[in-house]
């Protein structure tokens, strides 16, 4: 690594000369790049990765993106569809992908008790896959805090959509069947957006 660097501070002596005029043109430069070829294997395989960034970056196509972004209410129910947590958007494409985002606060209080926040389109879940995101309270820890999750739904049809976030139990144990769940707390931010993009596995 020393030496590297002996050859990275090399490499910039010799292009402050250049731009000095102390050496004379393209060729000099050119040997002196030669004479660090580790250096110039660096800068190589630099621009080799940019290449592929840009051409990764190309391949996501965004086509649209709708968002809503408001202050509360807070929300104390434990089962059902959330106050105000809703936005209506147009698919443009078949056979697009669907990225939903979503930013709230959550809690969940109680002995080992647990909540499950569910992303839903039209009130049903998502087609390829539900989008569920659970918390756990295992000691009345009464603990707030705002989490983004994101989530990707696959084969909705062409046309007006409505999302809205579901709030209820986590299923699988008796115990979370009394949970106390709170989103929002203290009207802080929520967000939801939706990004459509072009289906890069058709």
């Amino acid at each position: 690594m020393k030496e590297t660097n002996e050859q990275f501070k090399s490499v910039k002596a010799d292009i402050a000369e250049i731009e000095s005029g102390e050496l004379n043109g393209v060729a000099e430069f050119l040997r002196a790049l030669r004479a660090n070829k580790e250096i110039a294997d660096i800068i190589l395989r630099i621009g080799q990765l940019e290449e592929k960034m840009k051409n990764f970056v190309h391949a996501i196509k965004i086509i649209n993106i709708t968002y809503t972004s408001k202050l509360g209410p807070e929300d104390g129910k434990e089962s059902g569809a959330l106050e105000g947590r809703k936005l209506t958007f147009n698919k443009h494409k078949k056979d697009s992908v669907i990225r939903i985002g979503y930013t709230d606060n959550f809690r969940v209080i109680g002995e080992r008790k647990a909540c499950r926040w569910e992303i839903k389109v039209d009130g049903k879940s998502c087609p390829s896959g539900k989008l569920v995101y659970d918390r756990h309270d295992g000691n009345n820890s009464n603990v707030r805090t705002s989490n983004h999750v994101i989530g990707y739904c696959e084969n909705l049809p062409k046309g007006n959509h409505t999302i809205k976030v579901w709030v209820g139990p986590r299923p699988g144990n008796d115990r979370y069947k009394k949970s106390n769940c709170d989103t929002g707390w203290a009207k802080s931010r929520w967000t939801l957006e939706v990004m459509e993009i072009a289906n890069m596995n058709p």
